[in-house]
């Protein structure tokens, strides 16, 4: 079914979770949703599971191409701390 609602086809995530088991880990991706100044709410987005061996081969590449766009942009991009 055609959609014109662009989220729809490309999920946007600003949260996730990672649970490491023996089997494998699940990676869950969330969306916060403001309810108020002080409160939000986790909306989920998707949930993918994945073995271990994954996982790492994952972080490895997304750490690679981050500090190489960092290279290229020439900054540093921000980590904001938990809350």
């Amino acid at each position: 079914m055609a959609t014109e609602n662009p989220a729809e086809y490309f999920p946007y995530a600003d949260a996730f979770n990672f649970m490491p088991n023996e089997y494998g880990g699940l990676l869950e991706f969330s969306r916060w949703k403001p309810l108020s100044a002080t409160t939000r709410n986790a909306i989920h987005v998707a949930s993918i599971g994945m073995s271990l061996e994954h996982v790492k081969a994952m972080a490895f590449l997304l750490t690679r191409d981050i500090l190489r766009y960092e290279s290229v942009l020439g900054t540093e991009l921000p980590i904001i701390p938990p809350t």
